[in-house]
């Protein structure tokens, strides 16, 4: 303050300030002629609100991404909560203008054969509803390319936008909670109603309540919405094979989705089905089950010696395509080979077609696996807290009903940005043992990014 040009703009006043570079967001920064002191326009600062701690960005960035739990990262830098929070909004905001304008490149490409795989994942959540007293369990589907590990989507069947008290008034007014789910103008919401007794927005807190941000998604929609924008997303690549976690009404969803496609044969779908209840037990035993599963494939190898390991395999299939086992009208092929990872492995071929050769369809069905996206999953859960398994979970207790979990996000709003913000992180900065990013691997990207090339792209 006892500088004579305190207070006065540079702006108004250019003579008395020289240009003395930038600084980490892109601002200029000036230095004052009179006390040689350096200032920044604050009116250059690219539109980062809030951000005058700009220098804590990427160490935040880093911790949230390497699960430092959020009250750690507080005490490490020495932060208020309404800081980290405002930085996560922040890290948000700047990974989704990335993600956008590299959507809007492979939106451009054609990337070839894709063979893509989407699976599911399950949080709990200790977020209530206002007349469920029970922790919600949101769903998360992924798509991942098996062969360079680039997650296309990631999404949460919760809207952080939508307004609770509006949309259940509306709701009430258009009489949507008299009518059945499938005939609702807000359908896609979990309204704050059940078939028996819907509530009157005139007798519920949200009436005169808070206008609380942030309602969950029926499953089906998000599901929909999944596969319609990854359908416009690769419009221009040749050929798609969608293996897809076995899901009630997934099957459909993806033949009338990309009906086009199916009928132009450039893109065939599949089901895994995996026993799920054998991925519990030790390494051990799944390999030497895997082994049993593989005998009768050995056996078929040893007769046919002039065929290499892929080629046995496609032969396999075409072998005993008529044994598949039949389920409900559903054909199930077994895999000849079934890993311990993916124990008693078996296919539907869901866009099967009578005029389709399946000897081109075998090589599809021998490398049919969820595995890329199984690995994002499991970064996901080493590397933020939030979608860490719970404490009940891991104890194998099925329903945590109305227990508080210690790893629970209470907001789902920030596992909507955390799960963003992740994706770009896993896409473009982390690299693999090949010292590369699953974007090079792509060809999406020619480089690996850093943090602060995210944090401050414009």
């Amino acid at each position: 303050m006892d500088c004579t040009n305190f207070g006065i703009s540079v702006l108004k006043e250019p003579e008395e300030y020289t240009k003395n570079g930038k600084n980490e967001s892109g601002a200029q920064k000036y230095k004052c002629k009179r006390c040689n002191k350096t200032c920044t326009n604050s009116i250059n600062k690219a539109g980062h609100s809030r951000q005058d701690k700009h220098r804590y960005n990427v160490d935040i960035f880093k911790q949230l991404v390497n699960k430092v739990p959020l009250r750690r990262i507080l005490e490490l830098n020495n932060i208020g909560a309404s800081v980290l929070y405002n930085r996560i909004d922040f890290f948000y905001q700047q990974c989704r203008k990335f993600a956008r304008a590299k959507n809007k490149y492979i939106a451009k490409q054609d990337l070839g054969h894709l063979r893509l795989s989407s699976d599911r994942q399950h949080y709990i959540t200790n977020w209530r509803r206002a007349n469920d007293k029970r922790n919600v369990m949101l769903y998360n589907l992924s798509t991942t390319d098996e062969a360079s590990s680039y997650v296309f989507l990631s999404s949460l069947n919760f809207d952080p936008e939508a307004v609770v008290k509006d949309i259940n008034q509306m709701a009430y007014d258009t009489g949507d909670l008299e009518l059945p789910i499938a005939w609702r103008k807000f359908a896609k919401y979990r309204l704050d109603d059940n078939e028996e007794d819907p509530l009157d927005p005139q007798t519920t807190p949200h009436k005169n309540g808070k206008n609380v941000k942030g309602m969950q998604v029926l499953v089906s929609y998000t599901m929909t919405s999944h596969f319609v924008y990854l359908k416009e997303l690769l419009a221009k690549t040749k050929t798609l094979t969608l293996y897809n976690d076995k899901e009630g009404s997934i099957a459909n969803i993806i033949k009338n989705i990309f009906k086009d496609r199916i009928l132009n044969n450039s893109l065939e779908a599949f089901i895994i089905s995996i026993n799920k209840a054998r991925k519990d037990q030790s390494r051990k035993k799944k390999e030497n089950l895997s082994e049993q599963a593989s005998k009768e494939f050995k056996k078929f190898k040893s007769n046919n010696p002039n065929l290499s390991d892929f080629d046995a395999k496609s032969k396999f299939f075409d072998h005993n395509w008529n044994n598949a086992i039949t389920t409900n009208n559903t054909k199930w092929h077994a895999h000849p080979t079934p890993s311990a990872e993916e124990p008693d492995k078996v296919i539907n071929w869901i866009t099967e077609r009578k005029d389709k050769d399946t000897n081109k369809i075998s090589p599809l069905m021998v490398m049919a696996t969820l595995n890329a996206t199984d690995r994002f999953f499991l970064s996901l859960r080493r590397r933020i807290t939030f979608f860490e398994r719970s404490i009940s979970s891991a104890s194998g207790i099925k329903s945590i009903g109305s227990k508080w979990s210690g790893y629970a996000a209470y907001n789902p709003a920030v596992l909507v940005k955390l799960l963003e913000i992740f994706r770009v992180y896993y896409n473009f900065v982390l690299v693999g043992k090949d010292k590369q990013t699953p974007a090079q691997r792509l060809g999406v990207a020619k480089r690996a990014y850093s943090v602060r090339d995210i944090l401050y792209y414009k």
